[in-house]
């Protein structure tokens, strides 16, 4: 429930003080919810916080290995801290489980385009 509440306070209400306090409940409740380690990783992102969100990220691709949306979500906050190899790494490692996988395509195309390539 902490989960859900955060998404839907960052998500829709842009309260970003509340919603990272739910996230955090909901981690110390069920720190292998990996769901909750996947949209606190991607809110700290957001918020500019990549290095904490890479690790959220990490950890939600620890819990779920086989996640293409946290695989995705990873390729696309290293593309937001501008890590372009980590990114291009993920995004690969994502259509390597799902070659049609569209988010991960699009991360490729942002990536590829700051490289000028």
């Amino acid at each position: 429930a902490h989960t859900s509440l955060a998404f839907v306070l960052y998500k829709s209400e842009w309260k970003w003080a509340a919603a990272e306090q739910h996230f955090k409940r909901a981690i110390e409740i069920n720190p292998s919810y990996s769901l909750a380690h996947h949209w606190f990783g991607e809110f700290l992102g957001l918020r500019g916080r990549y290095e904490e969100g890479i690790a959220e990220l990490l950890k939600a691709g620890e819990l779920d290995p086989l996640s293409l949306p946290v695989k995705t979500d990873t390729g696309r906050i290293y593309y937001r801290a501008r890590r372009f190899d980590e990114a291009i790494k993920y995004s690969q490692q994502t259509l390597d489980l799902d070659p049609n996988y569209r988010n991960a395509l699009n991360t490729l195309v942002y990536v590829y385009e700051q490289q000028k390539q």
